[in-house]
């Protein structure tokens, strides 16, 4: 390959607007680094010039104040799912977009304040990378190596937090597989005694749409202990 860069080209316009003959043009370029013959100086003078695209910046369909909310439900999303598409993702995103908005909007007309619920929910905590891929800033190339481990150790920890503060925290195996019947065996440990003493059974147990929570079973049990 020729030994050339983006000055090159540059100076063969500038000679030939001073009407330096092409061969003097070889000559110069040669003594620069530079090996291009003067049929190609006349054929690349030759050529018409290249006008850029004007730059038009991407489209924003989130606005900037949304953007830590957004990373963080992506963030969320991949670390329920490390193989989750980016298809998902945004229908995800769209999805949830207007009823979290109804959400929002229906609480404001109510005044209402949280003061009395509790927001609860679970996550795996592991000494190594929780997934098969590690998910990185394009900026952070120094973590874009990670050391994995076949059976790395973990926990899982439910835990809530409200008005009055957090909750008793409830720490099981990483290998436990929590369905309806375990999760009331978390309620009973770390949430109905505690919500007692700070709330006295007037509270509000805010949980997501996991599969345990809305099992039959665990209706019952929120039933039974008057747990709304």
């Amino acid at each position: 390959e020729q030994n050339v860069d983006k000055t090159w080209k540059d100076c063969l316009v500038g000679w030939d607007d001073q009407g330096i003959p092409y061969t003097e043009m070889s000559r110069r370029l040669l003594a620069m680094g530079h090996v291009v013959s003067p049929t190609t100086i006349q054929r690349l003078l030759a050529l018409p010039p290249k006008l850029e695209k004007e730059y038009s910046p991407r489209p924003e369909t989130i606005p900037p104040d949304l953007y830590p909310a957004v990373r963080s439900h992506i963030a969320k999303m991949y670390e329920d799912d490390d193989e989750i598409t980016l298809s998902s993702l945004l229908q995800s995103i769209e999805a949830n977009r207007q009823p979290r908005v109804d959400w929002c909007k229906a609480r404001i007309e109510e005044n209402c304040t949280f003061r009395k619920h509790i927001f609860t929910d679970e996550s795996m905590i592991q000494l190594d990378s929780n997934s098969r891929k590690v998910w990185v800033l394009s900026t952070a190339r120094d973590r874009r190596i990670k050391s994995t481990f076949k059976h790395p150790q973990k926990v899982l920890v439910w835990g809530g937090i409200s008005w009055k503060g957090p909750t008793n925290l409830v720490v099981l195996d990483g290998s436990c597989r929590v369905d309806a019947v375990e999760y009331c065996k978390i309620l009973r440990d770390g949430y109905v005694e505690w919500e007692r003493e700070n709330f006295g059974g007037k509270s509000l147990l805010v949980q997501d749409n996991a599969p345990c929570h809305k099992a039959n079973i665990t209706k019952e049990f929120l039933k039974r202990e008057e747990i709304e």
